[in-house]
């Protein structure tokens, strides 16, 4: 197994990952369900200062994204990363995208995310109109139909102004990123040193939390391993598997953060907690329920709960995040299973609080 480091397109995802940090607040526990206590404080107060600086452009940013995920996030891991140098590239690549290919990410995205199978003016002369049908009848909010509807009435526009928001959020994420741009060029050399003498365990470890045993397998028998390493979404982590790579996005304090955490945990009951809290929430209660029979869709969950699909993508973070959940990167489709090795612990912890054989 190979390698491979790219600093320059680590960049480009902290670029495109930037605006949400002007959602950040510190109270807001969906912000990644981090526990304050055991974070760097240097990274709450950055994002503080940058959620400041970024408030002008909050709302703007509300327009790409799509109930909790942005289009143009998605939009980025349609590029081969390792050809993209800085957030230049990256902008230019957006911009050289014909409408064709905006219609077929977003047909491919809204299938993918928010399991919507949109028509196309290829298959249909009444796409629009047709379009506008599904949407009405979706769980999606009405901001988001009306979103989705402007992008496929007019795709190169949409995709023009949000080049321009990109514009405007450079200046602001160059102050940032040069105070990260040193700290992530070392962590790089100390992880290649880690990883190169073999040592896989803490990053394994860290992993087993949050992704199915059957991704582990398919990215340990990946021939290439792509690191791209955030400074600034310093606690981001996701992988995608390819036929014959896998690409991680790794935060460059998740691995110190999970260390903690684990230590956090031996003497803390508050893992426990977790999982009581999570299923005091009756919407998160029956959403696990659904998802122990088999049914993980954002847009099939929303139907059979009556809520909206901004909603479940809401718990289904919250649920990852704390981990009663686990995700699947190998199907096409997001997909989820419960964490029954959470579950069981926290239940065999409760019976040993109280003291029940």
């Amino acid at each position: 197994m190979k390698f491979q480091f790219y600093l320059g397109s680590s960049r480009v995802v902290d670029f495109v990952f930037f605006p949400a940090l002007a959602l950040y607040e510190k109270s807001e526990k969906a912000f990644g369900a981090l526990n304050y206590e055991i974070m760097d404080p240097a990274s709450t107060e950055r994002w503080t200062l940058i959620a400041e600086e970024m408030s002008g452009l909050k709302d703007e940013f509300e327009r790409f994204k799509f109930s909790g995920y942005s289009y143009y996030f998605d939009l980025m891991y349609q590029f081969d990363l390792r050809q993209l140098k800085d957030e230049n590239d990256f902008l230019a690549s957006v911009k050289a995208l014909s409408k064709d290919a905006l219609t077929a990410h977003l047909s491919s995205f809204l299938d993918r995310k928010l399991d919507l199978v949109i028509p196309t003016a290829e298959k249909s002369p009444n796409y629009l109109m047709e379009a506008f049908q599904i949407l009405s009848s979706s769980s999606l909010e009405t901001s988001d139909k009306w979103k989705l509807l402007e992008i496929l009435e007019d795709p190169e526009h949409v995709r023009d102004e949000f080049v321009a928001f990109m514009e405007r959020v450079k200046p602001i994420f160059h102050k940032f990123y040069q105070d990260v741009e040193y700290s992530i060029s070392g962590y790089a050399k100390q992880l290649e040193r880690t990883l190169a003498s073999g040592d896989h365990a803490l990053l394994e470890a860290m992993m087993e939390q949050y992704v199915f045993t059957e991704t582990i397998e398919a990215l340990r028998k990946s021939a290439t391993i792509n690191f791209y390493l955030l400074g600034l979404s310093d606690y981001s982590f996701n992988l995608i598997t390819h036929a014959d790579y896998t690409d991680i996005f790794l935060g460059i304090n998740v691995l110190d953060y999970y260390f903690r955490l684990t230590e956090f945990r031996q003497r803390s009951k508050e893992e426990r907690i977790t999982v009581f809290k999570n299923l005091a929430d009756k919407t998160r209660y029956e959403v696990l329920k659904l998802i122990a029979q088999g049914d993980s869709s954002t847009k099939v969950l929303a139907e059979k709960l009556g809520v909206t699909s901004a909603a479940i993508s809401y718990h289904l973070k919250q649920l990852t995040n704390d981990r009663l959940i686990q995700f699947d990167a190998n199907r096409r489709k997001n997909g989820y299973r419960i964490n029954e090795t959470r579950m069981k612990d926290a239940i065999a912890g409760l019976l040993e609080d109280l003291n029940i054989k």
